[in-house]
């Protein structure tokens, strides 16, 4: 049996490893699930409450190691991001994790998670939409994009556009990365992502420009952008300033450009995926190819 492919009927753990999800979301959540066929499961994390956070630090690392081993699970899909993964980390037990590989899904602060089970625990896991929005109301290239990976043994097919090019050139690589912001706050801990010969997905959300700029220089001055064979600039939702501060400030493209474009390799921008609609899904640990024809993920996680 396949860990990394699912049929309906199967059991889905619901945890909240972050931030909790509003009360009133959470039936939304088990219909969502309901809707794609596969049976939910709610950890305690569902329901705890401590400030941001989704419960006691340990608490949620629990949700996290109990969902693993639990033989009957067989995905595990974040409810929300927010902040309190990196909080977790020191607490998982990688080594089991490793021992029982299945589906991992989420984004945003989930980013320290899916960077930890890629590189300690040679899992592969999606960066996709989560279940605090209705996935019965989702956008079909949203909904599309996910269920190829969930239950198709075919990569995903070409994505074509809208994308724009700022440095030409193809790579190939092994797809990583996601939140910006996660990805620079966990630099010089043994939890940084290991760029070298990897696609880089980078996205992130409400960011001032000059936040954005001390992200991406972090990222720079660690020689991940050096180390990478491609960028792929996803959605910065909220991060452009508008017209009337922007004599204050420098545009994302001015930004990207700058700390980018003399790098010698591919970087390619516009990939629908993080905050936003359509929120395509990335197969982070699986052969992924930048160029000018798009991008091609050439391996699903079942590969």
């Amino acid at each position: 049996m396949n860990p990394y492919l699912l049929k309906p009927g199967d059991t889905i753990a619901l945890l909240a490893p972050a931030s909790p999800l509003p009360a009133h979301k959470l039936h939304t959540a088990i219909a969502s699930i309901e809707s794609m066929g596969l049976k939910p499961r709610l950890f305690p994390s569902c329901f705890a409450r401590g400030g941001y956070l989704a419960g006691p630090d340990k608490q949620r690392a629990q949700d996290v190691m109990d969902a693993f081993i639990a033989p009957e699970v067989r995905g595990i899909f974040c409810l929300r991001g927010g902040y309190g993964c990196s909080r977790i980390l020191p607490l998982l037990d990688f080594t089991l994790i490793a021992e029982n590989p299945k589906i991992f899904l989420g984004y945003s602060d989930i980013t320290a998670l899916h960077t930890a089970l890629n590189q300690l625990c040679g899992l592969p896991t999606i960066h996709g939409p989560m279940l605090n929005q209705d996935w019965r109301e989702m956008d079909p290239l949203t909904m599309g994009s996910l269920r190829q990976l969930l239950f198709s043994e075919q990569p995903p097919a070409i994505f074509e556009g809208p994308l724009q090019t700022l440095v030409p050139g193809e790579a190939t690589g092994i797809a990583a990365g996601g939140n910006l912001t996660l990805l620079a706050e966990t630099l010089g801990s043994p939890y940084e992502i290991d760029t070298r010969g990897k696609i880089l997905f980078l996205e992130d959300v409400n960011l001032k420009p000059y936040q954005l700029d001390r992200a991406l220089m972090a990222l720079s001055l660690a020689g991940k952008f050096r180390d990478c064979a491609g960028i792929v600039l996803c959605t910065f939702a909220g991060c452009e300033e508008k017209k009337k501060a922007q004599s204050h400030n420098l545009t994302l493209d001015r930004i990207f450009s700058d700390i980018l474009s003399t790098l010698g390799k591919p970087v390619i921008s516009g990939f629908q995926a993080g905050h936003t609609l359509p929120n395509l899904s990335v197969p982070l640990g699986c052969l992924t190819h930048i160029g000018e024809q798009g991008i091609a993920f050439q391996e699903s996680l079942t590969t």
